[in-house]
């Protein structure tokens, strides 16, 4: 860290003598923002501002041709030539032009963390994670109530930059975080942008189990063992974790990104994640003014929230709650019943789902009218509240009050929830009405054609309390000047106020019980001599004036203005708002009428764009990865047909077995452990086979004496040792039988054989592994007080017969087969792997849901089904779908998958059952797999469309309907495929 603070001091001299101008970008997820300023008499001066879409996605893929684009705009808009060359895909600058830049495109640095609780080492990691910039793309623990498998798949499907494992605190428990190296290990997820390489991964956890995880991990996983950042439950160490994040993040991640290698050479310092552009941007601005803030970045896949409190520093970053690739997400967290309540009654809630639906396919668009501004103004204050509750819920404890704090604290906690944060090691405490300044950063807020409309986005969401001032990053430039003010302080935060940061509004709202009544005097307001009263569900908006003038609120009797009893007097020339809501959501006429905020604009037409032509033709590879390790037939040069199963996973993941036999020993050597311990890496061990020998209990192990036998208590495969603990990792043999297996419980148990159900643990259809308890007694004759059953093998408990006391167990096989899915030619198949060439015209579409399928493709002529029974194992393509009847009348008639250019988003939530979320798609278990080709619109918008599959009717089809709508954009593909066998 010392090196890279010099780096900033020598850059800041540099920067001032050798470079007449500074280009600063910002690659974020759906815009590239470019900023020029300029040195005029030793001080920076803005001198334009542009913005291009950022190029990540197919067929551009490159960063660097927005950048380009956003710079070139630039040069126009203010006549000064920045780049040194006219070629049009080369990144240099002139000698006189230096170069900054901060990114998250795709949606910044995402990690998935690894803990043994969710609330302990598990959240000691998220805080680490955002601390260093991070997005967490999912959280996997031992309590997070999910199988084995399902862990896995969620792994597999994320595509992380980075794995962070938190293993519980220094002499703790390891053998739960083990079991998840291990489902990591089998997962063995690719990187975001499927290079060759290995995904960076810290462990910074027990230290007693550093070792066996570098055994496990290290050949899969570019693996860093740090210091615990949970040492002991009371201590958290996140800055080693933090500061290795971020060196990573520059050297391994970011520069894998498509087009940062270049644009890492072209810098004049290192690329910085936006958040942390941000973060520096507000410390700037706190040490300007030292007051509580607290900032909202809303983008177009994450929502990052920053407090600044009695100058400590917290972030937060929402990774799916944002305005285009993660809209539909906001739909279903925030809940679309809750979000209509934010817009008019006119507007029908099938056209807000469809329009949330098209932001999040096709993420660059902008809204064209002000029905759609007003919705995406909706949707914004959806996203910042669930963001602000994420932020809350990870660094703030909220603090439950006794009877005598009550008393000492006074009126306040009647009314208002008081948070705790920690600053190194003392208890801070705040209430949300503490907070001074509430800023909006972000392309939602720098677009808005009215401030007032900005306003009320940070109100409806953030609901400030007492008196808040409101400000705007008006060019949402707040990440250029984070990075500017590393190397240039001074200029930096000369620029905040003058150019880009712009104060909007001071907001009043008073403390008051939650349903006062309705003629109840909460404020009364005195400007320029006139005075006004306001009861509950008032607001009241003062323009801003030519000069300042002065107010004085005075609060009710029991009201508070934040800590304040008395009134307030204020010397401001900015608007002013007096809000005494109780719902944000049922006072929308007043509002608008009181703040001139949208017109009475009707809900525009329905205008169909047929889908995109996008159609490519040639050789494709189709590769089948087994999760994890299983049976594979197919062999190279293999002629395929789409039924022929080329692998197949016959069990779920092996169970994970964490033996210790030396743990009952007080600080035994390596060296005893090694002569003593019987089995080694690769052996299979049976039930109660003897695996070491140990020390009689009173004998040291340096003392001759008689030794004791330590018996496996399972049955399995030797997969790790660790040679300094003697902990012993085993894998489940799974040599299961198909053949019924009866125990005799009654007999064993000495009871009825009705009885049995008494002391039975398990049920009819529950699975069971070998050496399982499934029942049990209390047994006085039995040394241990209670005789146990035990399975003898592995399977599902199929009957409980209470007339012969038996139950039966039998392994019942349900193999999960990979097909070829194509006509096509084997390329490679090894162990876990196979890919098959075809040749195909490839047509990419918007949207899929299911899994990849195949069949003959069968245009429909109208909503109507004519000749089901033909319809069977056939894929069906249409130009709109009628209703959720038409896809119940499909899948009765058993076809493989659906094909359409526009569905309805209500229609399609039914037909899942959910709302669809993140959009992360491809494994689901449907009727039928279904991929949206265009977009998403009501059936009377779009009476046609299936003319653009008429020429493609009793051609085979097979269908890929994975999608990825974040970092690596993944879209689903038709593929009409040439018969080669």
């Amino acid at each position: 860290m010392k090196l890279i603070q010099q780096l900033h001091v020598d850059c800041e001299v540099d920067m001032k003598e050798r470079y007449k101008f500074i280009v600063i970008t910002d690659v974020g997820s759906t815009m590239t923002k470019a900023v020029l300023v300029g040195y005029q008499d030793q001080s920076l001066k803005v001198l334009g501002i542009s913005h291009a879409e950022t190029t990540v996605e197919v067929p551009l893929n490159d960063v660097k041709i927005g950048v380009l684009k956003a710079i070139r705009e630039l040069e126009t808009a203010t006549g000064i030539r920045l780049l040194g060359s006219s070629a049009e895909n080369t990144l240099s600058f002139r000698d006189e032009v230096g170069y900054l830049t901060t990114s998250s495109a795709g949606g910044g640095l995402q990690i998935l963390v690894i803990g043994l609780t969710l609330f302990d080492s598990a959240s000691s990691g998220k805080r680490a994670a955002y601390g260093a910039g991070g997005i967490i793309l999912d959280t996997f623990a031992l309590n997070d109530k999910r199988k084995a498998v399902d862990q896995m798949l969620a792994m597999r499907n994320q595509h992380p930059d980075l794995v962070l494992i938190c293993g519980g605190t220094d002499g703790g428990a390891i053998t739960g975080v083990l079991r998840l190296v291990e489902i990591l290990r089998l997962a063995n997820p690719a990187p975001k942008f499927n290079e060759a390489g290995l995904i960076p991964a810290i462990y910074a956890g027990n230290v007693e189990a550093s070792s066996l995880i570098q055994k496990m991990i290290s050949a899969y996983f570019d693996l860093h063992i740090l210091p615990n950042l949970r040492p002991s439950p009371v201590l958290e160490n996140l800055k080693p974790t933090q500061d290795m994040i971020q060196k990573l993040f520059m050297e391994n991640v970011m520069e894998k990104a498509p087009g940062y290698t270049e644009l890492k050479q072209t810098v004049n310092a290192e690329i910085l994640p936006t958040p942390v552009g941000v973060m520096q941007c507000l410390k700037l601005l706190s040490h300007d003014v030292p007051k509580n803030t607290l900032a909202v970045d809303i983008g177009g896949a994450t929502t990052d929230v920053f407090t600044i409190l009695e100058g400590v520093s917290q972030r937060t970053v929402s990774a799916n709650l944002g305005m285009s690739y993660s809209a539909l997400n906001v739909l279903k967290e925030y809940g679309a019943e809750k979000l209509m309540q934010l817009l008019p009654e006119s507007f029908p809630e099938q056209q807000v789902r469809n329009y949330i639906g098209n932001k999040t396919i096709n993420p660059t668009s902008v809204p064209v009218n002000e029905w759609e501004l007003r919705l995406e103004h909706a949707l914004a204050k959806a996203a910042i509240e669930l963001a602000l509750v994420q932020h809350q819920e990870m660094h703030y404890n909220t603090r439950k009050i006794g009877f005598l704090d009550l008393m000492k604290q006074g009126l306040r906690d009647k009314f208002e929830t008081q948070f705790e944060f920690q600053r190194e090691d003392d208890k801070l405490y705040f209430y949300g009405s503490d907070i001074d300044i509430m800023l909006g950063s972000g392309g939602i807020f720098a677009n808005v054609p009215k401030p007032e409309q900005a306003m009320m986005i940070l109100i409806d969401s953030l609901k400030p309390k007492g008196v808040t001032e409101l400000w705007l990053d008006k060019s949402f430039c707040s990440p250029h000047i984070g990075i500017l003010s590393t190397f240039d302080h001074d200029s930096a935060q000369a620029m905040l106020h003058s150019d880009l940061i712009e104060p909007l509004a001071i907001h009043v709202s008073p403390l008051n019980e939650k349903a006062p009544k309705k003629d109840k005097v909460l404020l009364q307001v005195e400007i320029d001599g006139k005075r006004s009263v306001l009861c509950p569900d008032n607001f009241v908006y003062y323009p801003g004036a030519a000069a300042k003038r002065k107010i004085r609120i005075i609060p009710g009797k029991e009201v508070l203005l934040g800590n304040i009893k008395e009134a307030v007097t204020l010397e401001t020339d900015l608007p002013l708002i007096l809000d005494t809501r109780q719902n944000v959501a049922g006072n929308l006429k007043m509002v608008d009428q009181a703040m001139g905020l949208y017109g009475d604009e009707p809900i525009p037409e329905f205008k169909h764009v047929p889908a995109a032509s996008q159609e490519s033709t040639g050789n494709f590879v189709r590769e089948i990865y087994l999760p994890y390790k299983g049976e594979v037939y197919a062999t190279q040069g293999q002629k395929t047909r789409p039924d022929d199963i080329m692998a197949s996973n016959p069990y779920d993941p092996a169970r994970l077995y964490i033996v210790q036999p030396f743990g009952s020993v007080p600080s035994i050597s390596s060296e005893y452990i090694g002569k003593n311990l019987l089995i080694r890496q690769g052996d299979k061990v049976d039930f109660d086979q003897v695996i070491a020998r140990l020390p009689h209990p009173n004998h040291t192990e340096t003392q001759t004496g008689k030794q004791m036998s330590f018996h496996s208590p399972v049955r399995g495969k030797v997969e790790f040792i660790d040679p300094k603990t003697g902990l012993v990792v085993m894998s489940e043999i799974q040599d299961y039988t198909g053949k019924p297996v009866k125990i005799n419980v009654a007999s064993q148990l000495k009871v009825k054989p009705n009885r049995i159900g008494t002391y039975l643990l398990r049920n009819v259809g529950d699975y069971v592994y070998q050496g399982d308890t499934i029942a049990r007694k209390l047994d006085s004759s039995s040394s241990l007080g209670r005789t146990h059953i035990v399975a003898p093998s592995t399977g599902t408990l199929t009957t409980i017969d209470k007339i012969s006391g038996e139950v039966t167990i039998c392994f019942q096989s349900q193999p999960h087969e990979y097909h070829a899915q194509v006509f096509g030619e084997v390329l490679q198949a090894n162990e876990q792997d196979v890919q098959i060439e075809y040749q195909a015209t490839r047509i990419e579409a918007k949207l899929g849901f299911g899994k990849e399928t195949g069949g003959k493709l069968v245009v429909l002529t109208d909503s109507l089904i004519v000749n089901a029974d033909e319809l069977h194992g056939t894929v069906v393509a249409t130009g709109n779908v009628s209703d959720l009847g038409m896809l119940e009348s499909l899948a009765d008639a058993g076809i493989n998958g659906l094909i359409c250019d526009n569905i309805d988003e209500m229609i399609l939530c039914d037909y899942l059952k959910t709302e669809p979320g993140v959009i992360n798609t491809g494994e689901e278990s449907l009727p039928f797999s279904l991929i949206i080709r265009s977009g998403f619109a009501s059936p009377i918008d779009d009476p046609g469309g299936n003319s653009n599959y008429t020429r493609y009717a009793g051609q085979y089809v097979y269908l890929n309907p994975h999608t990825r709508l974040r970092a690596g954009v993944i879209r689903p593909t038709i593929n009409i495929i040439r018969d080669k066998a």
